[in-house]
């Protein structure tokens, strides 16, 4: 079972780090674009 659960956790953490990684690169795409930036607190 921990091996299982631990297995979950590691994937769940890899698709939160992917999603933040890219809405983190968006937004740096979007900003250099030079469309209107939005602030917003990292």
């Amino acid at each position: 079972m921990r091996t299982v659960k631990t297995t979950a956790n590691v994937a769940a953490g890899a698709v939160v780090a992917t999603a933040r990684g890219a809405a983190s690169l968006a937004a740096s795409v979007m900003g250099k674009s030079g469309s209107k930036p939005k602030p917003k607190a990292k």
